[in-house]
C-alpha cells in the first residue's frame, strides 16, 4: 500500500504539471493568435480605407481635370472673364449647379488670374486673406488641377478641401492660366462618414485620419471619443509611443501602442497614396482580446474539473479495497458511469453547438451553446427534427443525406439553419454515425456567420476595386519578381489592353510580352530601376517609351511600391500611366522656347553690330575724309595718289559692309513713305533678269488687291535684290525664280508658333527659287552676320542678315520655307496701311461651312497635324491623322473606301504628297485631293510637284480658312 501510495503522489504531480503547462501553452498559443486575426483585421481595414480615400481623392482631382480639358466651356469661362454678361453668368452658374448635383459639391467658385473670387454658386462672400489667395496663385501658377488640404476657412467651422482646375487658354496648350474653378466640398459629407464607417461591430474601434504638421501630428477628422478635434488636437512627435506619430515618422503596418485616450490599442498604419495623410484603424487591446478571455475562463474550469476528477480517480484507487471482487466491479462502473457523466458535461458546455440524432432525423440531445446560436430552448429543440432546422434541403433531401452519412461513416459540410426568430444561422457541420441504439449520429455545429459576412463583405469590396479599376485611366496592377528571375504580372485591371496592348491573362504567369513592347533604348533604363528597387525596397519611379503594334511610339509612367516576399522575391503594387500627350507638349514647349532663344540672340547680335558699325563709321568717316583730301593735293604724285585712291575705294567698301550692319540692326535712318508693293516690283521687273543672268528664268505673279505698305523704296529694291541674287547662288546649275505679293492674315495660330509677331493684316512678298534648299541646322543660322555656306572670299554673309535688318526697321517679318533638295521660299510680310480685301473677299465674312464627311490629314510636322485635326473636328467633320505616309495607307486600308478628302502636306521626309495622292486615287477613283504646304501655290507649281487645276492652300492658314476650303473641295 505504501508503494501504491508514493507512485500515487507522483502520477498526481506529473499530471497537475502537465495540465499546467498545457493550459499555459493554449492560453498563450491562442491569445498570440487571436491578437494575429486582430491585427490582420485592422491592417486589412486600413488598406481598404487608404485606397477608398486615395480613389475619392482621384475622383475628386479627376472632376478638376475634367473641366481643365474642356475645351468649350474654359473658353466660355475665359471670354466671360474679359467681358461678363448675365447671359454667360447664368450658363456659368447652370454649369456649376450641375456639378453640385451629380457630384455633391459644397459650393463651386470661380477666380480670375489674379486670384480673386468672382463668382460663386452660394453667393457667399470670400475673405482674401493671405493663405487662401496664396494657395489660389500657386494653382494658377502651375497650371495643373490640383486638391488642397484640409482647412477651415477664415470665418468658417467646419474642414473643408478644394478641387482646384486652371482654365487654360487654347485648349490646354499653354501654361498660363486666365483662372481657376474651385470645388469645394465639406469633409463631413463624404469623407468624414467614409473614415468613420467601420465594417464589424465594434465598442472601440476607430479609424483616423492623420498628417505631420511642423513638430507634431495633426489629427484631421472627428475622434469617436473626443468631440470637436478634427484640425484642432495635436500631439507632439516626441509621444513616440502613440500610432499616429508612428504613422507620420514612416512607420507602416500593425504596431501597438497607446492612442491619444492613453488606452492600450492595436493598430494598422497605412499612407494615403498621392497625399501627405496616413491611416490609422485602432482597437482597444482588451476588446480585441474580450473573446479569448471569456474562453479562457471556461477552458480553466475545463481544467480544474479534469484535475479534481483526476484526483479523485487517484484517491479511490488509493483507497480502494482488494478484499471483495465485485465491490472492485462496481466501483469501475461507477468509474464509467462518471466518465460518460464527465463527456456529457464537456459536450453539453462546449462552445460549439452539439446534437444527437436518431436515425429518422430526430433531436434527442441538444447543449446551450446550440441554444444560444439558434435562440430555441432545449425542450423546444428535442421536440424538433433536423429538417425542421435545415433551409438548404427538404426532409427527403435530409433522409437521403443521413443515409449517406451512415455509408460514408462521417461527413463535413457548410449549411443554413433558420433561427427561433427567422434569421438564417451559417453553420460548418461535423458529423460522425455511431451504429449503436438503432444508429446514431452525433453532430458538432460551428457558427460561422461572421465569418461567411467578412468573406462577403471582402468579395464585394474586390468587386468594388475591380469596378474601379477598370474606370482608371492606364493600369493598376501588381507586378512579381520571384528570386530565379522570373517575373508577372498577378493582377492587371483591363487597362492593360490599352497601356501595353495585352491582355491581363497574357501577362498573370509571364511578363515577357510586356518586356517585349519595350522601346530597345528603354529596355536597360526600366529593368535596371526594378532591379534597384528590388535591392533597396525603395518606390519605384520610371518614364519610358513603349512600341505598340496598332498605338505605334507611345510614353507611358509607372509608380509602385515593393514589399518582400517570404520566398526571397519581391510584390510591386503599381499604376502605369499614359503621359504621351504630357512629353508632345513639353517637346513643343522646348521648340516654341528655343525659337525665342533664336529671336533673343538674333536680337542682341543686332544690337552688338549697330553699335560696332556705328563706330566704324565714325572712324572710317576720317579715313575716307582725309583720303579725298589727299586727292585734291596738287602735289601728291601720281604714285601717291594710286596709294590714296586704293585706301578710298578700300574704305568705301567698309563703309558698305557697315551700311548693311546698320540694316541689319535696325539702326540706319529709312525714308518711310506709303508704297504700293506691286507698283515696287514692276518697276525693278527689267534689272532683275539681267541680275540673274540667262540661265535663271524670273517669274513675277502680283496678285490684283495686293495692298499698300509703309517703307523706305530704296530699301525695300535692296531687299529683293538680296534675295534675288541669294536665290541666284542657290541654283549654280539655272533654274526658276517666283516673286509673288498677296493679302494675309496671321491669326493666333500663326503668332503662337512665332515669338515675336502680332496678328493682323499684311501684304506678303515672296521670293521662291528651285535651288537646293536648306536643312533646319542652316535654317537656324542664315540671318546671323557673317554667317554663308559659300566659300572662302566669295561672300560676306551679310546679305540676309540685311535684309531682316530692313524689314524689321520696317515693322515686318520674315519667314523662311526650306527642305534639302526641294528649294527654298523667303516670305516677307509688310503691314497693310489699310484693310484690303483679299481673293476670296474678307475674312470676316466668310460663312461658317460644316461638314460631317472623313477627312484624312497626312503631316509629318506634329503641331501642324494637331491644329489642322482640331480645327476640322469643330466643324463637325470626322477626322483621321497620319504622320507619314505609310500611316496613311494603313489608315486608308482601315476606313476601306469611307474616306471623302485626303489633306496632305507637298513635301514630307519619306515621299511627297503627289505620290500619296496618286497611290490613294489609283486606289479609290474619285477621292478628293487637298494639298497644303509652307511654299506659295505658284511656288509649288513652278517646282513642278503639283499639276495645273490641283487643289491648294498655303500655310499659314485659319481654322475658317481651312473649313472653306475643305467645304469647296468637297461641294456644297
Amino acid at each position: 500500500m505504501q508503494l501504491i501510495s508514493r507512485w500515487s503522489g507522483v502520477a498526481i504531480a506529473w499530471v497537475l504539471l502537465c495540465l499546467v503547462a498545457a493550459g499555459a501553452w493554449i492560453y498563450n498559443r491562442q491569445e498570440s493568435d487571436l491578437a494575429a486575426k486582430a491585427h490582420e483585421h485592422l491592417q486589412f481595414i486600413a488598406e481598404l480605407k487608404s485606397r477608398e480615400i486615395g480613389q475619392w481623392r482621384r475622383e475628386r482631382l479627376g472632376d478638376a481635370s475634367v473641366l481643365t480639358d474642356n475645351y468649350i466651356f474654359t473658353s466660355a469661362v475665359t471670354r466671360w472673364l474679359a467681358a461678363p454678361t448675365q447671359e454667360g453668368t447664368a450658363a456659368i452658374l447652370a454649369v456649376f449647379r450641375s456639378l453640385q448635383r451629380n457630384y455633391s459639391y459644397d459650393d463651386i467658385l470661380l477666380i480670375d488670374a489674379v486670384g480673386r473670387v468672382r463668382l460663386s454658386l452660394s453667393g457667399r462672400i470670400y475673405g482674401e486673406d493671405s493663405a487662401a489667395m496664396r494657395d489660389r496663385l500657386a494653382v494658377l501658377r502651375s497650371g495643373r488641377a490640383a486638391l488642397s488640404d484640409l482647412h477651415i476657412d477664415a470665418g468658417g467651422s467646419e474642414p473643408v478641401m478644394t478641387a482646384s482646375a486652371p482654365l487654360l487658354d487654347h485648349q490646354g496648350k499653354t501654361q498660363v492660366a486666365v483662372g481657376a474653378i474651385l470645388l469645394e466640398m465639406k469633409a463631413r459629407t463624404f469623407l468624414f462618414p467614409l473614415i468613420r464607417s467601420w465594417p464589424t461591430p465594434s465598442l472601440s474601434g476607430e479609424t483616423i485620419l492623420v498628417r505631420r504638421d511642423g513638430d507634431s501630428v495633426l489629427y484631421l477628422n472627428e475622434l469617436r471619443h473626443r468631440a470637436n478635434s478634427a484640425l484642432k488636437l495635436r500631439i507632439p512627435l516626441t509621444r513616440i509611443d502613440v500610432p499616429a506619430v508612428m504613422a507620420v515618422l514612416g512607420r507602416q503596418g500593425v504596431v501597438e501602442g497607446n492612442d491619444y485616450r492613453g488606452a492600450e490599442v492595436l493598430s494598422a498604419l497605412v499612407p494615403v497614396p498621392g497625399s501627405p495623410w496616413f491611416v490609422v484603424t485602432k482597437l482597444d487591446r482588451h476588446e480585441a482580446l474580450e473573446v479569448w478571455r471569456f474562453r479562457s475562463i471556461l477552458i480553466l474550469a475545463l481544467l480544474l474539473s479534469t484535475l479534481a476528477i483526476v484526483v479523485s480517480v487517484f484517491v479511490m484507487l488509493w483507497q480502494r479495497n482488494a478484499k471483495e471482487h465485485y465491490r472492485v466491479q462496481l466501483k469501475q462502473e461507477a468509474m464509467l458511469h462518471k466518465d460518460e457523466e464527465l463527456h456529457r458535461t464537456i459536450l453539453l458546455t462546449a462552445m460549439d453547438g452539439y446534437w444527437l440524432v436518431d436515425s429518422g432525423g430526430r433531436l434527442l440531445e441538444v447543449n446551450e451553446a446550440y441554444c444560444r446560436m439558434s435562440g430555441y430552448s432545449v425542450e423546444e429543440l428535442l421536440s424538433m427534427r433536423v429538417s425542421d432546422l435545415e433551409t438548404q434541403e427538404t426532409a427527403t433531401e435530409t433522409a437521403v443525406h443521413l443515409q449517406r452519412i451512415v455509408a460514408q461513416g462521417e461527413d463535413r459540410f457548410h449549411s443554413q439553419h433558420r433561427r427561433k426568430d427567422g434569421s438564417l444561422l451559417d453553420v460548418e457541420i461535423r458529423t460522425e454515425y455511431r451504429p449503436v441504439d438503432g444508429g446514431l449520429f452525433v453532430f458538432f455545429l460551428q457558427d460561422i456567420t461572421e465569418r461567411k459576412q467578412a468573406e462577403q463583405a471582402l468579395k464585394q469590396s474586390h468587386d468594388l476595386l475591380s469596378n474601379l479599376a477598370s474606370l482608371v485611366p492606364g493600369v493598376i496592377y501588381q507586378y512579381r519578381l520571384h528570386p530565379d528571375g522570373r517575373s508577372a504580372f498577378p493582377y492587371a485591371s483591363p487597362g492593360m489592353n490599352d497601356i501595353y496592348e495585352v491582355t491581363p491573362e497574357e501577362v498573370q504567369q509571364d511578363a515577357t510580352p510586356v518586356f517585349g513592347r519595350l522601346h530597345p533604348e528603354d529596355y536597360n533604363l526600366v529593368a535596371g530601376s526594378i532591379q534597384d528597387s528590388a535591392k533597396s525596397l525603395t518606390t519605384f519611379y520610371c518614364e519610358f517609351r513603349v512600341i505598340l503594334p496598332r498605338q505605334g511610339l507611345r510614353w507611358r509612367w509607372s509608380q509602385a511600391h515593393p514589399q518582400r516576399m517570404a520566398d526571397g522575391g519581391t510584390l510591386w503594387h503599381g499604376i502605369i500611366s499614359d503621359i504621351t500627350e504630357r512629353k508632345v507638349a513639353e517637346e513643343e514647349k522646348a521648340k516654341l522656347q528655343a525659337q525665342l532663344q533664336q529671336a533673343q540672340k538674333m536680337e542682341s547680335i543686332g544690337r552688338l553690330a549697330g553699335g560696332v558699325a556705328h563706330d566704324f563709321n565714325n572712324l572710317l568717316t576720317v579715313i575716307n575724309g582725309y583720303s579725298q583730301l589727299l586727292l585734291e593735293d596738287r602735289r601728291l604724285d601720281e604714285a601717291n595718289q594710286r596709294t590714296v585712291t586704293e585706301i578710298l575705294k578700300a574704305g568705301e567698301r567698309a563703309a558698305g559692309l557697315t551700311a548693311q550692319l546698320l540694316a541689319y540692326s535696325r539702326k540706319q535712318v529709312l525714308q518711310m513713305r506709303p508704297l504700293d508693293l506691286n507698283n515696287t516690283v514692276q518697276e525693278l521687273r527689267s534689272m532683275l533678269q539681267r541680275l540673274v543672268g540667262e540661265d535663271v528664268e524670273v517669274r513675277i505673279a502680283l496678285k490684283a488687291s495686293a495692298g499698300t505698305v509703309q517703307a523706305d523704296p530704296h530699301q525695300l529694291e535692296q531687299v529683293v535684290m538680296n534675295l534675288l541674287v541669294n536665290a541666284k547662288d542657290a541654283m549654280p546649275a539655272g533654274g526658276r525664280v517666283l516673286i509673288e505679293t498677296a493679302n494675309v492674315e496671321l491669326d493666333e495660330n500663326y503668332v503662337r508658333t512665332h515669338p515675336g509677331v502680332q496678328a493682323g493684316r499684311y501684304v506678303m512678298l515672296a521670293v521662291s527659287d528651285t535651288g537646293v534648299g536648306m536643312d533646319k541646322q542652316i535654317q537656324r543660322n542664315i540671318f546671323e552676320p557673317f554667317f554663308t555656306t559659300k566659300g572662302l572670299g566669295k561672300g560676306t554673309g551679310l546679305g540676309l542678315s540685311t535684309v531682316q535688318g530692313i524689314v524689321a526697321q520696317s515693322g515686318g517679318y520674315i519667314d523662311v520655307y526650306s527642305e534639302p533638295g526641294h528649294g527654298t521660299t523667303f516670305k516677307i510680310y509688310l503691314p497693310a496701311l489699310a484693310a484690303v480685301a483679299s481673293d476670296a473677299g474678307p475674312l470676316a465674312a466668310m460663312p461658317v461651312l460644316r461638314g460631317q464627311e472623313t477627312v484624312l490629314v497626312v503631316e509629318d510636322q506634329h503641331g501642324v497635324l494637331q491644329y489642322a485635326v482640331a480645327a476640322l473636328s469643330a466643324y463637325g467633320y470626322r477626322v483621321l491623322k497620319a504622320e507619314n505616309i505609310g500611316e496613311a495607307l494603313q489608315a486608308f486600308e482601315h476606313e476601306g473606301g469611307r474616306i471623302h478628302l485626303i489633306l496632305t502636306d507637298v513635301v514630307m521626309p519619306n515621299g511627297s504628297g503627289r505620290v500619296l495622292a496618286d497611290e490613294l486615287q489609283r486606289r479609290q477613283p474619285g477621292v478628293k485631293i487637298l494639298f497644303m504646304s509652307g511654299y506659295t501655290d505658284d511656288a509649288i507649281a513652278h517646282h513642278g510637284v503639283l499639276e495645273s487645276g490641283a487643289e491648294f492652300i498655303q500655310k499659314p492658314f485659319s481654322p475658317q480658312q481651312l473649313a472653306a476650303k475643305v467645304r469647296s473641295v468637297l461641294g456644297t
